[in-house]
């Protein structure tokens, strides 16, 4: 279990899904004219696939599956994530497929929805990804002989450590424990700071590096953490 709650299944969360797993990205857009016509496209299919035994599938993959897959999640919470539904949502295309065999605009709907998906891969570039180079960097350049250099839990382990690797490392990175004395450089993201840390100066932030903080912890300090997940 995550200790995460279920998510509420409100106007506003089916607005999103349907926006994200439509051409829309990750922010809480209205739905987009392009993700209207994909599900209108999806829609249809499902009208159409339906009445032929060699497509049931397809529609069972995809309303089915998508239902099963919030129930199990409102049973086991996790950390809300829109990827959690793409098994079911990967039926989409075999139904706009479908539809393709029935509608004389096909083609022109789906250039408006290859428009609305360029626009969305533009600015998914446009506003920043994961740069953890950078953060292994920043760390090798600044970490003195006798320091400690710790990462939060094992998502921050697999993106720094692959790039710390890289680097010409003075030290190994060591997983948190529930004490840490300083000198020591902290790298965190995805989880929770304790407020002991807050506290410890701030060498660094990387904001579109799933929030990334580097922070010092000097020598003659210590921090008592919690466990991350």
């Amino acid at each position: 279990m995550s200790g995460a709650p279920a998510e509420e299944l409100t106007r506003s969360w089916l607005g999103y899904h349907l926006q994200t797993l439509g051409t829309g990205d990750w922010q809480n857009d209205p739905v987009s004219i392009g993700s209207w016509l994909l599900w209108a496209l999806a829609l249809t299919g499902v009208a159409i696939a339906i009445r032929n035994r060699r497509t049931i599938p397809a529609v069972v993959w995809l309303v089915i599956g998508l239902a099963l897959q919030i129930i199990v999640l409102q049973m086991h919470p996790h950390y809300p994530a829109i990827r959690h539904l793409l098994p079911a949502w990967l039926a989409v295309f075999p139904l706009v497929g479908c539809a393709a065999s029935r509608l004389r605009w096909f083609a022109a709907i789906v250039l408006v929805v290859i428009f609305f998906d360029a626009r969305t891969l533009r600015d998914y570039y446009n506003h920043g990804r994961p740069e953890w180079n950078r953060v292994a960097q920043f760390v090798a350049d600044r970490v003195k002989p006798g320091e400690r250099v710790l990462v939060a839990n094992n998502w921050t382990d697999l993106n720094f450590g692959w790039y710390w690797h890289r680097e010409p490392r003075m030290v190994d990175v060591q997983k948190i424990t529930t004490h840490i004395d300083g000198p020591a450089w902290f790298v965190i993201s995805s989880c929770g700071i304790a407020p002991e840390l807050a506290r410890m100066p701030l060498a660094r932030e990387f904001h579109y590096t799933n929030h990334c903080e580097v922070r010092y912890i000097p020598a003659g300090a210590s921090v008592d953490m919690p466990q991350c997940p």
